[in-house]
């Protein structure tokens, strides 16, 4: 089954998402790394089962219905809040997380994204993520808005070169421009120039959101 989410695989910040029924589908390697729990252990739970973090008062954020609660709160929107949770080793660390929501009419796909940092050294919001966040949200309005196949956005994807395509692949992959030159054997001003061409025909501020959107409309 095609994954919108799987190109966050690879990425620096923790990533997970879960479905209408707040089971978790997504799970990368960061999240791997900073909460010390594997994919396996974690996919087809409930998020409020395994997470349960809490605020500053110690009320706790994660629980059963917070999905609605989410999407009252923040309709087409982003969240973003540090919460308390327990590593897998039972150390307790700070997250900055920030939420969007997914829209989608096919139950089985992804309603909820939360993308997370660990912050506990300095325990403040922080915004280096909001590239991602900005990007998810992007998507998130294109799955609601369920545009038709000929929209002038899906045309120009499409009009992406094969090399340009290969190139996002790269980026996706999580590879730098050095990383791309070097693997295609070209040189990094040529990837350059590459990437501003697909970035002018996507229509995208950067290349996460260029990699979101050709994701979208399963170009990669």
């Amino acid at each position: 089954m095609y994954n919108p989410l799987e190109f966050l695989s690879n990425t620096a910040d923790g990533v997970l998402a879960v479905d209408q029924e707040q089971r978790i589908v997504f799970w990368n390697k960061a999240a791997e790394r900073l909460l010390g729990f594997q994919a396996k252990e974690m996919l087809g739970r409930f998020c409020h089962d395994v997470i349960g973090g809490c605020d500053e008062s110690g009320q706790q954020l994660c629980k059963s219905g917070c999905l609605q609660q989410l999407r009252d709160a923040t309709p087409g929107g982003v969240a973003d809040r540090n919460i308390l949770v327990a590593t897998k080793t039972s150390q307790q660390v700070w997250l900055n997380v920030s939420t969007v929501l997914v829209p989608s009419s096919r139950r089985h796909l992804c309603a909820l994204v939360h993308l997370f940092r660990d912050v506990t050294a300095q325990k403040e919001p922080t915004h280096s993520i909001q590239q991602v966040v900005d990007a998810l949200s992007k998507l998130s309005a294109t799955q609601a808005t369920a545009r038709p196949v000929n929209d002038a956005r899906r045309s120009t994807s499409s009009d992406l070169t094969r090399r340009e395509k290969e190139i996002l692949r790269l980026i996706a992959s999580g590879h730098t421009t050095k990383a791309i030159a070097q693997a295609l054997y070209i040189s990094p001003a040529t990837v350059r120039n590459h990437i501003h061409s697909v970035l002018t025909k996507l229509g995208a501020r950067h290349r996460l959101e260029a990699v979101l959107l050709a994701a979208s409309h399963h170009t990669l």
